[in-house]
């Protein structure tokens, strides 16, 4: 969802329970406050989940509106949350549960609510939850003072690079309800405590220069905690402060949180490396760490092991506790616009795990969307890409893979295509209705014309019914589906691997339709041969009749294939991407 359609969704609920993350930060704290006051606002029970790991410095925004014991919300929202590990103890019960409705700016947010707002070109989620709060009518300095908090500190008071002219404009309108942003930035910024000091001048002690002064690294143990006696707000952004340092491209702050347990942080300054690239290969975030987590340390081991991982190019372990053979890992790019053959060396990452996967004799492969999380790459030409190299594999060997779509965003067909569809179900769609309720458009996408007829075109087959003789079409009366379809394979001249492949069929399943003249496939099987096989309109609805179906103006589902085929577009990964936007089954099997 976009904010506005979030903020609709929000105003239609009353009882609404919001989490924060694991040791919270100014972000998800401000977001939080504020969300709940702006719903309070509204006259709606609103509360925050208390979190344990709340330190003095931020649990102050929180404690006007913590939940009781008892509270029974009707939905649960989550505020700058990325992934199922971030969720405090308490939290993990509603996670449980289910987590309703998630905002979130990073990508590598995980898909684990039911609906969500995530939009990563944010420089904090703090920014897009400023444009729902103004969306519910609620911007007041009581909601203003806490998002100004989360926009400040999750850009270092707008010194980080993530800041942009819009996280100014943002902070100016702010501003401008009458906080007292002075004191929140003094507060925030302007005032350490003594522990912290002592921190600092530890972090310095224990640092390492490499690289000429390029490279910085230091590690912060729990005995040095102890010993300082600092707790978690004197630590507060700590990873920061190394970039400070004059001539510090990228620097690594290595803590203990517990015996056993340290957490890496890598922060890049100055056009420095990328961080995500730094730490691949080493079970980071979003679905590698998800996969980390399962398979066990022994997996990080092996991965060690492998000596790195150039962009584009793959290696394999073993998979140790998950329930699969083999782990495949590749490095994607990372997004800098498409200018830099980001959509070649992406593509290169699908095809060296596929030959890495043939070689070890795999019949099976399962893909997440390769760098459409903190990599950057826009999910809909991620998916392009993915497709038209699994696509070119498949063409010339037998296997199946599995596209693993975490999001809808991800597996979504562009705006002025989906109007189109729209309007061509508006027109032709025998039941009233108006509403497709997921996408909103900025402006009015053309219509066919009142008059256009678009199955005026004539139809012809491929042996025109006057030019057979009377046993030929007494013969195709008679024949089965199976029959029809191996005929029709015939005719285009296609080859029996090359019409299941085209149509996204399991090689197995087409081997049960040829070895049985009677088989009598699934719709969406069905038309998924159509498809391969090119059939026009009328073609078409005579396979379907030898299945037993026909197409009807009282489904979408049908309607949508009539406006692929009219149109002449037999890419069934095209209009797979349609029927998922419409909530419709997908074709193939």
């Amino acid at each position: 969802m976009n904010y506005q359609e979030a903020a609709a969704w929000l105003n239609q609920r009353d009882h609404v329970l919001i989490l924060t993350h694991r040791r919270p930060d100014g972000d998800t704290v401000g977001c939080a406050a504020g969300l709940c006051a702006a719903l309070r606002g509204l006259g709606k029970t609103a509360w925050v989940l208390p979190n344990e790991d709340a330190t003095d410095l931020f649990a102050p925004y929180l404690e006007p509106y913590l939940a009781p014991d008892e509270a029974e919300p009707d939905v649960v929202v989550s505020v700058d949350i990325a992934g199922r590990g971030l969720f405090t103890p308490r939290g993990e019960r509603w996670l449980e549960r289910g987590i309703d409705f998630a905002f979130d700016h990073h990508p590598s947010y995980e898909g684990f609510a039911k609906e969500s707002c995530v939009d990563p070109s944010r420089a904090a989620c703090g920014e897009l939850m400023y444009d729902v709060v103004r969306e519910l009518g609620q911007l007041r300095p009581e909601t203003a003072l806490p998002l100004y908090v989360a926009v400040s500190t999750d850009t270092g008071c707008f010194m980080y690079g993530n800041t942009t002219p819009a996280t100014h404009r943002v902070a100016a309108a702010l501003m401008e309800t009458g906080i007292d942003y002075q004191a929140a930035n003094k507060r925030h910024f302007r005032t350490k405590s003594y522990k912290r000091f002592r921190l600092e001048a530890l972090i310095v002690a224990n640092m390492d220069l490499h690289d000429g002064g390029k490279l910085a690294v230091t590690a912060i143990s729990l005995e040095d905690m102890a010993r300082l006696g600092a707790d978690e707000r004197d630590a507060e952004d700590i990873a920061a402060f190394l970039g400070q340092l004059e001539g510090v491209e990228t620097s690594v702050t290595i803590r203990e949180l517990q015996p056993g347990e340290c957490k890496l942080s890598v922060r890049t300054v100055d056009g420095g490396l990328n961080a995500t690239r730094v730490c691949s290969l080493l079970g980071g975030g979003g679905v590698d760490g998800c996969i980390h987590r399962a398979a066990g340390r022994q997996l990080l081991e092996a991965c060690r092991a492998l000596g790195g991982c150039q962009t584009g190019q793959a290696k394999i372990t073993a998979a140790y506790k998950l329930p699969c053979k083999y782990v495949i890992h590749t490095v994607g790019p990372v997004w800098q616009g498409g200018g830099h053959q980001e959509p070649d060396l992406l593509a290169s990452c699908y095809r060296a795990s596929l030959e890495l996967a043939k070689e070890q004799g795999c019949e099976t492969v399962a893909f997440p969307l390769l760098s459409s999380g903190a990599y950057g790459y826009p999910k809909e030409q991620a998916l392009q890409v993915a497709v038209e190299a699994i696509s070119g594999f498949l063409s010339e060997n037998e296997m199946t893979v599995y596209m693993v779509i975490f999001d809808k965003a991800a597996y979504a067909i562009g705006e002025k295509r989906f109007s189109d569809i729209a309007a061509y179900i508006d027109d032709n769609y025998a039941e009233a209705h108006t509403d497709y309720g997921r996408r909103t458009f900025r402006m009015d996408m053309p219509r066919p014309a009142a008059d256009e007829d678009v199955f005026a075109a004539p139809v012809s087959s491929s042996l025109p019914l006057e030019n057979m003789s009377l046993s030929e079409k007494l013969r195709q009366m008679d024949e089965s589906f199976s029959q029809m379809l191996l005929r029709k394979i015939d005719e285009k001249g296609m080859t029996d691997a090359q019409c299941y492949k085209k149509a996204n069929i399991d090689r197995k399943l087409f081997s049960k339709i040829r070895s049985d003249a009677q088989y009598r496939p699934s719709k969406p099987t069905a038309i998924a041969f159509a498809i391969s096989l090119e059939l026009s309109l009328a073609e078409t609805e005579d396979m379907l009749k030898k299945a037993g179906f026909a197409l009807s103006h009282s489904n979408k589902f049908d309607i949508i294939i009539e406006y692929f085929i009219s149109h002449k577009n037999y890419n069934i990964f095209e209009i797979n991407e349609a029927l998922f936007a419409f909530d419709q089954s997908l074709l193939g099997a």
